[in-house]
């Protein structure tokens, strides 16, 4: 097994960058946020810095009507999310954060998390979605992601990876 290592985020406000970029905008209860739905294909990492250079961050579901209005937008491959597992949990199920901070409280896809290959083998451990729901994967796979910006400053927890 890799040594795990510390991946931290500093705090970020969306910009004026982030404005241009968002494409689409979701309005639930009053609140709205604007977001990005990249086709590049990164890795986990490199989807939040990319986020990040935007002055955006990975999607993060603050809730279940957020992350359903997000679900009714996608089609097709799963996309990345600003949830992940620190390294060392005893569970697939145990420990998932959102780098916004605090824990995860939505609805995981039917079976979800599973940490396909056994628990931490320090595969699945990063946070995705589709139209199906969330699901954990191997932070190292490139995927499409999902950038929120939301214009708001947040201080993002440094959650504990596998090196890229």
């Amino acid at each position: 097994m890799l040594p795990a290592c510390s991946f931290e985020v500093q705090l970020v406000a969306a910009d004026a960058r982030a404005v241009s970029a968002c494409t689409f905008s979701v309005t639930i209860g009053g609140s709205s946020s604007t977001y990005l739905l990249s086709s590049d294909l990164l890795s986990w990492r490199l989807a939040e810095a990319s986020c990040e250079s935007l002055g955006a961050h990975l999607f993060v579901p603050d809730t279940d009507a957020e992350a359903d209005a997000m679900r009714g937008k996608l089609t097709g491959d799963k996309r990345w999310v600003g949830i992940a597992q620190p390294f060392g949990q005893a569970s697939p199920t145990a420990g998932w954060v959102r780098i916004t901070g605090g824990d995860v409280t939505t609805r995981w896809a039917n079976g979800k998390p599973d940490e396909a290959g056994g628990p931490e083998t320090g595969g699945e451990q990063a946070g995705s979605l589709a139209a199906g729901g969330f699901d954990d994967d191997d932070h190292h796979v490139a995927r499409p992601y999902i950038c929120e910006c939301d214009g708001i400053a947040v201080v993002r927890t440094t959650v504990e990876m596998l090196p890229p």
